[in-house]
């Protein structure tokens, strides 16, 4: 059973942050955590926050900036009311569409580090999309969001790791509290199968099987690894790492059940890892599952066994290689 001790790390570990869906447009980096970090950066995330001198609620969006973002409005009104920019920017989940549309248009790369980001993001809002490359330091109010970016970022756990909401002790055990990501598990979509069918009715006979395309094996397997690196540079391997403890969130993989470790869950991998004789350290043994995930994604398909060392012969070689 999970000790006080631990839930205490778990606590300070896993910083609980309130979740709000996005509507799957793909912006690069634009996560739920850069979301809530340029609402906390503009009021301190105040969802009370009215309007005052021509800016409007949590995110203080100006008309100006509205139009600029496509005049998005809540549902069943019109652009051509007068306070219809007003209420949608006094609404929490209305203003993120406007923030959404005005960084699809403006969003590059304003500080010129080779990565549109989060920090861009913030570079935009306070400069402007039409002149974003202005240092903020430059300027009192610039110095404040700078402040506030780095107090919201240092309170989010990884970009590559889910974020836990709740979580709670028990005399038989202990639960954790996450939002519920409707794309599912990377094995729920690499099986076309909904998120909230049972196990045995997605996995059991699946009809459709839908393998990862290279890009998506690079482009999620890249963040899978910066979310173990982070992870183990913490003294925390995660133990668990399989598909179905991966989901997907605006084209961004979010590792899931990193407490599982500590909690002492027993690992989907163990079976296969004590095959494995150079699996002998927590770190062996998440890369010896994220080489089994990446098998997965490649095929649709589990590997059945410990190893393997023949292949499709259609199977690209970079990626033979590596797997």
């Amino acid at each position: 059973m999970i000790s006080p001790a631990q839930v205490v790390f778990l606590s300070i570990l896993l910083i609980a942050l309130l979740w709000t869906g996005s509507s799957g447009v793909f912006i690069p980096n634009l996560t739920d955590g850069c979301y809530r970090c340029l609402c906390y950066i503009s009021t301190l995330c105040d969802v009370s926050n009215d309007c005052s001198g021509g800016y409007c609620g949590p995110y203080n969006i100006s008309r100006v900036y509205w139009v600029d973002a496509g005049n998005v409005t809540l549902p069943d009104d019109e652009p051509e009311r007068n306070n219809a920019w007003k209420d949608c920017a006094r609404n929490y989940q209305c203003a993120r569409k406007i923030i959404e549309g005005y960084l699809q248009r403006f969003g590059k790369d304003c500080n010129g580090d080779g990565v549109t980001d989060c920090y861009d993001y913030m570079m935009i809002n306070g400069n402007g999309g039409y002149g974003c490359t202005s240092p903020l330091n430059r300027s009192e109010n610039g110095r404040r969001w700078l402040r506030r970016y780095e107090e919201c970022r240092s309170s989010h756990l990884h970009p590559y790791i889910a974020d836990i909401l709740a979580m709670n002790t028990l005399e038989s055990g202990a639960y954790v509290v996450r939002r519920i990501y409707k794309n599912g598990s990377f094995r729920d979509l690499l099986y076309g199968t909904e998120y909230n069918k049972s196990h045995l009715a997605k996995y059991g006979n699946p009809k459709t099987r839908k393998p990862f395309t290279n890009g998506q094996i690079s482009h999620y397997g890249y963040q899978i690894l910066q979310a173990l690196k982070f992870l183990h540079s913490k003294g925390l391997p995660h133990g668990h790492l399989h598909p179905g403890n991966i989901t997907v969130d605006n084209q961004t993989a979010l590792l899931l059940d990193i407490e599982n470790l500590l909690m002492g869950v027993p690992s989907l991998c163990r079976p296969y890892v004590l095959d494995v004789r150079r699996a002998n350290t927590m770190e062996s043994v998440d890369v010896y599952c994220f080489g089994r995930t990446l098998y997965e994604m490649a095929f649709a398909s589990p590997l059945q066994q410990h190893y393997c060392d023949v292949y499709p012969d259609n199977i690209p070689q970079d990626l033979g290689s590596f797997i």
